[in-house]
């Protein structure tokens, strides 16, 4: 149990078996950046054997670097605020 580790855990596979993981790695709680990195280093150690699956949640958090450039927060002035409808 490495929950308590600030560093995340070197995991090993054994000969003979292949690991995939199916995605969503973010928003999974405090321990989300040492579980990627885990992943991380998982596949480059077995780089053959792990593969890693990016699922919707790790896309959607990759549009950020896109997003939080200053050219694209400079645009926020041009967009129109929302704004309800009243029935």
């Amino acid at each position: 149990d490495h929950r308590g580790d600030r560093a995340a855990p070197e995991l090993v596979l054994a000969d003979g078996w292949k690991f995939v993981f199916g995605g969503d790695s973010c928003d999974k709680g405090p321990g989300t950046i040492r579980f990627v990195q885990c992943m991380v280093r998982f596949k480059r150690k077995y780089p053959k054997r792990v593969h890693l699956i990016l699922g919707n949640r790790d896309i959607n958090k990759m549009r950020w670097t896109a997003e939080l450039d200053p050219a694209e927060l400079a645009r926020l002035r041009d967009v129109p605020p929302v704004f309800w409808m009243p029935q």
